[in-house]
């Protein structure tokens, strides 16, 4: 077995994946021939054995395999061999070549266990290795090893995260910006690599500190173990569900469902993540200016009131791309009908009017206006059966595009493409970057918003109490920051070129500070906390209280008004429980769950409450014994030899007189029949409303 930075392995591995460690000495064996004779030839009570040793069968060379001659990663104390003695190399081609694996032996203290690639193997060698020893080495660089000095151990394992060295900082000012790559930080142990069980021991930094071991490239590489809630809500909910581009071709692509954002703005401001995910070529948000104060009351928490005008010049105007798909049969239909028959494609008497922009090929033209319940391809059997399909409920949109293609199995479909145009309407929910989220209450008049100085109207206004709930300072300050940069300073006389210059980085736990925003907007002349004097849009009258107003980074998120609309006068039920199905799609109810009853419990709408739960959800009646509160049968026909009786019967009571119907929604009879299936009966007590 040959050791190497992949574990273990055979000499036939290495003969053909490792062609440096290949030898040029033969291999030789002998082979030898055996013949054993039964009792039955020989009468003798064992068997005989026969060697025969021909000539030919001595020394077979068999091919070449790599010899490892000795190194002190192996256990050779039980063979003889000085764990002490330095050395360990190959045998290569006839010649001694020196192993990468073969360590030093400094300050040799004690035993050192090797875990090679968590194989649980060992390797046992009298010595102990220095740190610098195998961070200088190559192939420990494609490692992760984990130093315990307790146990003498050293694991080496998978690939690490560099950090930079605090001990060796220094050494930046003795090189060159330019040389200053990744393998040459390496060289220098400016950068070095540790793995995430070697992190216990290591004391990690943001910023430079003489008595610390290692500091971090930037603390960006910290901030995602933060456990704050509102990151976690923009990284992997609203940042997924922001209407935006998904991709580079969205005109030849046929998508299930897609969202597309008509204006798409970068921000003002930039972060080191926005940059290195390169997010700064497409974006799936908008500049709004984003005004805190309460709007007649439309704002309350979470929820949002927006400027109609804003609304009515493409802000967050988007639009859906929702395709549909059949397959297409190559056989031709006319063979089994007669002559003089057409295929209609849907079109019969009952459907006039939802296949007028069907042509005679069944499928729409680019352009036609398609309204709910309108045949989107018009499909049917060879039989001449209709097997349609319609637009869903409660959907419109306009073709765009008839696509004609095969899948890889080789059967064609067909895929229609229907497109919708959306303006942001009430209901239709929107965050901010710092997962400040909230639904659109209110589209107001812009003459009825409030205006600053300058004569700025807010696109949106939020309320204050919506900072203190969902703990998103950050919003805060990104207005501020973006507000500064949005107003260019002019170079003062006899001033330094600082006036000149803007922020615009924005990373967490990095520069600017809260003193650098607020001092770049007072030279810009504003509010160092960016609060200003508004004029009410109603009255003309100047507002007491200053008004919080600057550009904010929005998104628009999917989640919209018009594809949650649910009615129904009756549809179909559950056929268990004789309950609405719950599924948009098949005209399912409205939930009314526990929270909602209980709203309507504490208003003392008990008619509502009986009419939402009982009558309008599944309504049946019960037959039951008022002498021995027992459920009784009903009896449609009697036996010839009994006693001719017909209705509701009690068996306990054997008599019909007690007998009483009674409303009961039907979970609660089903609930009675499942337990009486295990031999629980329940009682029933009757009184007289």
């Amino acid at each position: 077995m040959v050791l190497s930075s992949y574990g273990l392995m055979n000499p036939r591995r290495a003969k053909h994946r490792y062609h440096e460690l290949r030898m040029d000495t033969k291999i030789f064996v002998f082979v030898k021939k055996v013949v054993k004779r039964g009792k039955f030839k020989t009468g003798q009570d064992e068997y005989v054995e026969k060697q025969i040793l021909p000539k030919k069968t001595q020394d077979i060379p068999i091919g070449r395999i790599p010899v490892m001659v000795k190194s002190v990663l192996c256990n050779s104390t039980e063979k003889g061999e000085c764990a002490f003695d330095q050395g360990g190399y190959f045998v290569i081609k006839g010649a001694e070549k020196k192993s990468w694996w073969t360590i030093p032996v400094h300050h040799c203290t004690g035993k050192t266990k090797f875990f090679l690639m968590e194989t649980g193997l060992e390797y046992v060698p009298m010595l102990t290795t220095l740190l610098h020893s195998l961070k200088a080495s190559s192939v420990f660089n494609k490692v992760n090893y984990l130093v315990r000095w307790k146990s003498s151990e050293i694991k080496i394992t998978r690939r690490y995260d560099p950090v930079m060295a605090v001990e060796n900082l220094h050494k930046l000012k003795q090189s060159k910006p330019s040389k200053y790559t990744f393998e040459h930080l390496l060289d220098q142990g400016i950068l070095e690599l540790i793995g995430i069980e070697e992190e216990e021991d290591y004391h990690r930094m943001g910023n430079q500190t003489a008595s610390e071991r290692a500091e971090e490239l930037h603390s960006l590489r910290i901030g995602p173990v933060l456990p704050t809630g509102r990151v976690l809500y923009q990284s992997q909910k609203h940042c997924q569900q922001a209407i935006g581009f998904s991709s580079t071709n969205p005109n030849i692509r046929c998508d299930t469902l897609s969202q597309q954002l008509f204006y798409p703005q970068k921000p003002l401001f930039k972060t080191m993540a926005s940059e290195c995910l390169q997010k700064d070529v497409l974006f799936n948000v908008q500049n709004a200016i984003v005004a805190v104060n309460v709007h007649l009351g439309f704002n309350q928490e979470d929820s949002i009131v927006m400027n109609k005008a804003s609304l009515e010049r493409g802000m967050f105007r988007s639009e859906q791309i929702r395709s549909y798909k059949a397959d297409v049969d190559s056989k031709d239909s006319e063979k089994s009908k007669k002559m003089d028959e057409v295929v209609q494609f849907g079109k019969t008497h009952r459907k006039i009017g939802r296949v007028d922009s069907l042509d005679d090929d069944g499928f729409p033209f680019v352009g036609a206006n398609m309204h709910s319940g309108d045949i989107v391809i018009g499909r049917c059997t060879e039989s001449g059966t209709d097997h349609s399909v319609k637009l869903k409920h409660t959907e419109r949109a306009i073709v765009q595009k008839v696509v004609l293609s095969s899948n890889d199995d080789g059967k064609n479909y067909a895929a229609v493409s229907l497109r919708q145009v959306r303006s942001p309407c009430l209901g239709d929910k929107f965050s901010s970057m710092h997962g400040q989220k909230g639904v659109l209450g209110y589209i107001e008049e812009q003459e009825n918003f409030a205006f600053t100085n300058q004569g700025i109207v807010p696109d949106i206004v939020i309320n204050p109490h919506a900072f203190p709930s969902r703990q998103t300072p950050g919003q805060l300050w990104e207005a501020a920051l973006s507000k500064g940069i949005a107003c260019p300073m002019q170079k003062k006389k006899g001033k330094s070129d600082a006036y000149s210059k803007l922020i615009r980085h924005a990373t967490p736990f990095s520069t600017p500070s809260v003193d650098d925003i607020t001092d770049q907007l007072h030279r810009v002349g504003f509010s160092r906390w960016r609060n200003e004097r508004v004029y009410n849009g109603r009255t003309g009258e100047m507002m007491r209280s200053l008004i919080f107003m600057g550009p904010n980074f929005y998104q628009r998120l999917i989640h919209m008004s018009e594809d949650k609309v649910k009615f129904r006068n009756t549809g179909p039920v559950h056929p268990l429980t004789r309950q609405p199905v719950a599924d948009m799609k098949r005209f399912g109810e409205i939930k009314f769950g526990e929270m909602e009853r209980d709203c309507l419990i504490a208003h003392g709408a008990s008619a509502n409450l009986h009419e939402r739960l009982f009558t309008l959800s599944d309504s049946s009646q019960m037959h039951i014994c008022k002498n021995c509160n027992s459920v009784a049968n009903v009896i449609e026909r009697g036996a010839s030899s009994e006693r001719r009786i017909r209705g509701p019967y009690c068996r306990l009571c054997e008599s019909p007189d007690y007998v009483v119907m009674v409303n009961v929604p039907y979970g609660a009879k089903l609930l009675y029949q499942e337990l009486f299936s295990i031999c629980i009966c329940l009682n029933f007590e009757t009184n007289l409303c």
